[in-house]
């Protein structure tokens, strides 16, 4: 093995073995306790003839940490001499996985909230958003590959806790968001049609959504997706319990034909929509984790409570994305914003990265136009940005205070 210093030999396991979590066909989850700290994480241990799979699992989640609901990864590996096992280590998420709270349901008799699903989808999307624009296909997009970071009863509590979309062990790197051929990959039920065969299939982030439409499914009829039977699957036929908007959404994630299917960034988009038609008028975005909230209070007490309302100004790049993002959610669907994320995961990159998407103002240096953001508030006024479209005038400075920083 290599002596890169991420790397640890040893004969005696750094960890004591708390509990096993779980399994596949590439290794076993263990909740562990450091030995050096006693702190709780869960330890991926895999088998000396996977270790290839294992370290290119390490080397895509080490490329997106820290990245909006993706599960943590920790950066050193562990290699028992004595068990010829590779060990990496990971946050440790307490509320086990999504497919949990599915049979909780279904042994109930009961059923998701429409807003749950919503909630739900929000996360999972925000980050396969942040999967494809990094060109990171996940490739097993499944409940059981969806972690909750606190326990919950989908029955006694309405709101949702954060999600963590893991198990990178089948995903690949590809050099553009297009196609990737391979052969069959992902769990049987959440395949897309496309990569259904025994030969070379093209696999593509468009794969990810009907895989991640799959989840919805599942969320909506407490039923696992059978193959074949979930391919263009007509609205109604997924549901009665659900308002025809969410489930048109599904509908399109599950299309046979992979071009008809939305990007990540569009489920988002269709999604933020659905919270506004269910009357929650005020809901909003952090800019810094991508977490909905379904109020401007809820909002506030999530920045006051975390560090994020001071890091909103510690990357430039990403305060412009996360304000676009914002903007887009605020104006709604009756007004509609023809707005692309630089970066986004469809990879268009035509759009000019400064502009004020509210006064269509242009600067020349990015300097300029986050202190424009920040001082007309342009960033979050969806009030201002009705008004101006209503009255077809984008160009008026609106205050001094404005006026000085353009």
């Amino acid at each position: 093995m290599s002596t890169d210093p991420w790397l640890r030999e040893t004969d005696k396991p750094s960890y004591q073995v708390l509990k096993w979590i779980g399994g596949g066909g590439f290794g076993q989850v263990y909740k562990v306790s450091r030995n050096v700290d006693r702190t709780v994480v869960a330890c991926k241990q895999i088998q000396y003839k996977d270790v290839d799979v294992a370290l290119d699992e390490h080397e895509h989640m080490t490329w997106l940490r820290g990245g909006p609901n993706i599960a943590t990864v920790h950066e050193e590996l562990e290699w028992n001499t004595k068990t010829q096992t590779l060990s990496f280590f990971m946050n440790y998420y307490k509320g086990k996985d999504l497919d949990r709270q599915v049979q909780v349901l279904r042994g109930a008799g009961e059923h998701f909230t429409e807003i749950q699903i919503i909630e739900i989808a929000y996360q999972i999307a925000t980050a396969l958003e942040y999967c494809h624009r990094k060109n990171i296909l996940h490739q097993d997009i499944k409940p059981m590959n969806v972690l909750l970071a606190q326990p919950w009863n989908p029955l006694t509590r309405d709101s949702v806790p954060d999600l963590y979309v893991a198990d990178f062990g089948v995903a690949s790197h590809v050099q553009s968001i297009g196609t990737r051929m391979t052969g069959p990959r992902g769990t049987p039920g959440y395949e897309a049609p496309e990569i259904r065969t025994q030969d070379g299939a093209a696999f593509s982030q468009k794969s990810d959504i009907y895989a991640f439409g799959c989840i919805l499914f599942r969320l909506c009829t407490l039923q696992d997706p059978h193959p074949f039977e979930v391919d263009d699957v007509k609205p109604r036929d997924i549901s009665t319990n659900y308002s025809i908007g969410l489930l048109v959404l599904v509908s399109s994630m599950l299309c046979a034909e992979r071009d008809d299917r939305p990007t990540a960034s569009e489920v988002k988009q269709r999604l933020m929509a659905l919270v506004r038609d269910y009357e929650f008028p005020n809901a909003a975005e952090c800019r810094v984790c991508s977490r909905l909230f379904l109020s401007k209070n809820k909002l506030r007490i999530h920045l006051s409570e975390s560090s994020h309302e001071h890091n909103r100004s510690g990357n430039a790049a990403n305060l412009h994305e996360h304000a676009v993002t914002e903007l887009t959610a605020w104006a709604g669907a009756d007004d509609e914003v023809d707005l692309n994320i630089q970066g986004a995961a469809n990879g268009q990159n035509d759009v000019d990265p400064s502009p004020c998407a509210v006064c269509m103002r242009h600067f020349n240096s990015k300097k300029r136009f986050f202190q424009h953001l920040f001082a007309g508030r342009h960033y979050r006024n969806p009030g201002f940005v009705r008004k101006r479209r209503s009255e077809n005038d984008f160009d008026v400075v609106t205050s001094k205070r404005h006026r000085k920083h353009v």
